[in-house]
This record gives structure tokens, sequence and C-alpha cells, in this order.
């Protein structure tokens, strides 16, 4: 089972171009596919084959770490309209700057509105003050990276398929235990940790209340039960190897990592190599066109060839 690309991008256009052009700021396109494109340029989240073989500053990661809560339960315009005034408060995401002469929460917050402001200004200081503790933090994700492929290797007997490293990875840097305190991102939980990572370029899924909201709408489709049976069952085995790895086995991480494979399964064939953009697309349908209570009977989800 697949879903239709085609089928979402004409949807998307068809009734919330104008909107999705307004909010993404750019020209109301004239096809679906272009208005497609302006949206994924506008994010920028194409992802690299191997990230566990880029060198990023903490200044760029600060960056990720803004862009990623910055736009966090706000429209991606509301950030987009304030960024200018965010990087000049924020020193233009210098985190040395930023840990000697930080801003008030308060004043960051006050551009970030919403009801979670404070609670995401207060975040962004805070990684802030974790960068600053580490001159190359980026290297602390690429080892935690390795540990977890080499603990994959010794249950597995093969090497960790870069999907399923995302996930890990994101799971571990989000763990909310008392055991993990000193590692995890703040203001981060599964979902927000997954667009922090792809907002470093990694490739993989975002399994936010919307995107759950419409994959559980599709894969619980009667109509298509028996089809989707076998999806069911690689997704579960999937799962549980990911949980002997990650050791952890709470209801709402199982959640989420259950929805995300979901997702990567159902992505087309020529976009697996870059989840986040059929990902993006879909949270666009979820968001502007099938809203919550206001779904319609249109089949996005096909038979594979």
């Amino acid at each position: 089972m697949q879903a239709d690309l085609q089928l979402i991008k004409q949807r998307l256009f068809d009734y919330a171009r104008e909107k999705i052009a307004r909010d993404y700021g750019f020209d109301v396109p004239d096809s679906p596919e272009e208005l497609s494109q302006e949206v994924l340029q506008s994010i920028d989240q194409q992802a690299v084959a191997n990230p566990l073989n880029q060198e990023y500053s903490n200044d760029v990661i600060f960056h990720a770490v803004v862009r990623t809560i910055g736009s966090n339960s706000r429209k991606w315009t509301t950030y987009l309209n304030n960024s200018q005034k965010i990087a000049q408060i924020l020193s233009d995401f210098c985190v040395e700057e930023v840990d000697r002469n930080p801003p008030s929460c308060f004043e960051l917050a006050s551009l970030l509105p919403g009801q979670s402001q404070t609670a995401d200004a207060c975040a962004i200081l805070s990684l802030a003050r974790k960068l600053s503790e580490r001159k190359n933090y980026y290297a602390s994700i690429v080892q935690a990276s390795t540990e977890i492929q080499n603990r994959f290797y010794k249950h597995e007997q093969c090497y960790m398929p870069m999907h399923k490293l995302f996930l890990s990875v994101v799971a571990y840097f989000t763990d909310p235990s008392n055991g993990a305190r000193s590692r995890k991102w703040p203001g981060m939980g599964f979902p927000l940790g997954s667009e922090f990572l792809r907002n470093l370029h990694w490739n993989g899924f975002k399994p936010d209340r919307h995107i759950k909201r419409i994959l559980n709408r599709w894969t619980n489709d009667s109509n298509f039960n028996q089809e989707m049976e076998p999806l069911r069952r690689n997704v579960q085995q999937e799962l549980e190897s990911l949980q002997r790895i990650i050791d952890r086995r709470n209801s709402t991480l199982s959640d989420d990592l259950r929805l995300s494979l979901i997702g990567m399964e159902i992505t087309p064939e020529n976009h697996k190599e870059n989840f986040s953009q059929f990902d993006n697309l879909m949270w666009l349908l979820a968001s502007y066109v099938e809203k919550k209570g206001k779904e319609s009977q249109c089949n996005y989800v096909r038979r594979s060839d």
C-alpha cells in the first residue's frame, strides 16, 4: 500500500493554494507541482545520504533548534515574520554570544506568540546553554548514533537502516526519564526531536498530532483491512526490533514509533530518500484540507503495483 502523492498535491492545489501561499510567503502557484515545490523549498529539509558524515557547528545547530521550537504550535509564516527580530536578539544564532549575554526569556517569548510561547523561549535558551557546554555538540549525536548502531548489530547481526537510526536517535535524546536528563533536548518530545533532526537534514518522519490523525484514519479504513494487514505486520516487526534497541516500551513512544514507521512504509518509493517531503505534504493535507472532524471520503492510499 502506498499513498497517492499526485492526488495529495492536486487536493492541496484545488482547495488550499491561496491560503498555503499566503501562510508560507510566496505567490499563488499555477500548478500542483509548483505549489509543493514552493512549500518544500521554504521548509528546507532536503535529506543527506548519511548525516553521520556531516559536520555542523554549534551555531548551525542552534539555528536548527530555533527553527524547530520557534515554529512549534504556530504558523510557519508567524515564525518567518519574526525571524529577523529573533535572529537579532539571539546574536545571529551565535551560541557564545547568547551564552555570554542571554536575552530574557520573556523578550524572546514576545516573538513566539501562542500558548507555549514562554516554554518555547525558555527551551531555546536552555539549549543554547547546553550547546555552550560542548564545543562540538554534533559529535555527541554522532557518538550516540554509533553506539546505537553497534547495539543493533549485536542484536540483529546486520547494520541498522538509516530510517531506524533516525527513530532511535530521536528516542534517545527525547527520553524524559530521570536517568536521561543530562542528554535530553530541552522542550522537545519525540515529534519536535524528529523535526530538529530533519532541520539538520536527517531523513525521517515527524509524528505530530495532524500526521497521527490522518495516518490512523488511512490505515484503519475498513475498506482496506485485508490489504493493510501485511503493512501492519511488517510495522509491528520493525517496532519490536526498535524497542529492543531503545529499551523503552511506554505507550506514547510506541505510538510515535509505530506511526512513523507506517508513514515511512506508505511513502512512495521515489520519495523514501527524503521522507520529510512526503511528510510535510501530508501535514498540509491534514491541516488545510482534511481537517479534524471534517475529513472527506477521498481515498489517498492505493494498492502498490
